[in-house]
């Protein structure tokens, strides 16, 4: 039987007494009952560097606990893979041993992707969720391929400061800045960066998944000029207010379908919402319909 050790035969159904010894066949019918136990096998855990972690021992056919997760200096942990194929924690325990290894992915992964493009190329992300902070200072479009980018310590996710004249495009992703350090998702600073199907926001949350302003920071901190296209800049606590929410009024900014959570202020536009310098140009148009107060997309 697959995944069970046979123990012997037993002459009581509930498999209780001595186990039988096979000797002369008695004088009369006999009925003999299989005893099986199942088997636990081992799952190691190969950090390949990273902290280490102890081996489980797990019933055939149940689930492997998920360990905590190690860390590695200068790395950003992914996730655990077997046999070079990323691992389902919730696949059931096979009835053999499991060596699972750790995926690693360096802190520079992206920054390196992007420092490696030509100017007017493009960056596509395939590493999925990750833990860093990137500067982009030449023109060129970076595709998240809808992962979640949070900031390291004390610095926002992106910095886009491409040249006068040029343009940066990140599109496909969500940017979360850390309410703690006050740093933005996004870091406007010279040329012009163009937002597509992005999620802006901080890292503090209320009870309700509604996004709050984002500490001393801001979720986008605009210096330059900003295009949005189909997003949702979320926190926003002010137009032309830095101490918190979102801070757009340092350059110009242009939404199109864009959706502004939690703002402080009523909006009226026809789509397209210009802020320059510290002056706010409004239409009369009503755009509080496109204004969403509540949980995140």
């Amino acid at each position: 039987l697959k995944g069970y050790s046979f123990l012997g035969w037993f002459t009581q159904e509930d498999l209780s007494g001595e186990k039988y010894v096979f000797e002369t066949m008695p004088a009369e019918n006999l009925e003999l009952y299989a005893k099986w136990v199942l088997n636990q096998y081992r799952v190691s855990f190969d950090t390949d560097g990273g902290t280490e972690l102890e081996d489980l021992m797990v019933d055939y056919g149940a689930q492997v606990p998920e360990p905590e997760q190690p860390t590695k200096s200068g790395y950003f942990f992914q996730g655990w893979s077997l046999d070079g194929q990323s691992y389902d924690f919730s696949t059931p325990m096979p009835d053999t041993n499991l060596v699972l290894t750790a995926v690693w992915l360096k802190d520079s992964a992206l920054q390196d992707l992007i420092d490696q493009t030509e100017a007017g190329g493009t960056v596509t992300w395939t590493g999925g969720n990750f833990t860093t902070s990137v500067t982009i200072d030449k023109p060129l479009t970076l595709d998240l391929g809808g992962a979640v980018i949070t900031g390291l310590a004390g610095e926002p996710v992106i910095t886009s400061m491409p040249g006068a004249g040029q343009t940066v495009t990140i599109q496909n992703g969500t940017l979360v800045g850390g309410s703690d350090q006050g740093q933005p998702a996004l870091m406007v600073d010279g040329g012009t960066t163009v937002l597509r199907n992005m999620l802006c926001r901080g890292d503090s949350m209320e009870d309700n998944g509604t996004v709050v302003y984002n500490g001393s920071g801001a979720d986008v901190h605009n210096n330059g000029n900003l295009t949005v296209y189909d997003s949702v800049l979320a926190g926003i606590y002010g137009i032309n207010n830095g101490a918190r929410g979102s801070y757009l009024g340092g350059g110009q900014i242009q939404l199109h379908s864009a959706v502004l959570l939690g703002l402080a202020n009523d909006l009226y536009s026809d789509g397209t919402l210009l802020v320059p310098n510290t002056s706010l140009t409004l239409p009369e148009q009503d755009f509080s319909a496109q204004l969403r107060e509540g949980e995140l997309p």
